[in-house]
């Protein structure tokens, strides 16, 4: 999903560990996230303003984004093995609120736009856990390339029928 060569090693909740239906939608998520990960704010994420790092947020987000795509049957190893996926394009972030160290947040994701050609559009929520309250909004645009030449590719059927908008 991303311009890296492996899944990062995460901070988030193992996807066995998934927050259910219903509790996701009493966060308040604009729509029902494909994934729902938690990680909690710790001493290494906070930065001179005693707040996480705004580069942190979007490093959790394309965590749930790994996530998430391996729960749809596309670990990077099988991206790999096919020799095409994404790469990013672009990003859009919002951060809407301070998270502390020691607060735990609930990182959403879900495919929010696919094109069925070329483009793919990610969106992601994080929220407080203790309070739901929205702390992070944010898109990935994707664009999907053949991993060996790093041309722009049609997207494989698989990809079309697994990366469905929500």
């Amino acid at each position: 999903m991303s311009n890296q060569t492996k899944t990062p090693s995460s901070s988030l909740v193992p996807p066995s560990q998934l927050i259910g239906v219903a509790p996701a939608l009493e966060q308040g998520w604009s729509v029902l996230p494909g994934y729902v990960g938690r990680v909690t704010a710790k001493t290494e994420h906070i930065d001179e303003f005693n707040h996480v790092n705004n580069l942190v947020y979007p490093q959790w987000a394309l965590e749930a984004a790994w996530h998430h795509s391996t729960l749809l049957g596309f670990p990077f190893s099988k991206i790999k093995e096919g020799g095409i996926g994404f790469v990013i394009a672009r990003h859009e972030f919002d951060y809407k609120g301070a998270v502390l160290e020691g607060d735990e947040v609930l990182v959403a994701t879900w495919i929010s736009a696919n094109d069925k050609r070329l483009r793919m559009t990610r969106d992601y929520e994080m929220r407080l856990a203790n309070s739901g309250k929205l702390v992070f909004r944010g898109q990935t645009f994707f664009i999907t390339i053949d991993m060996a030449s790093g041309k722009a590719v049609r997207m494989p059927k698989a990809f079309i029928e697994a990366y469905v908008s929500a």
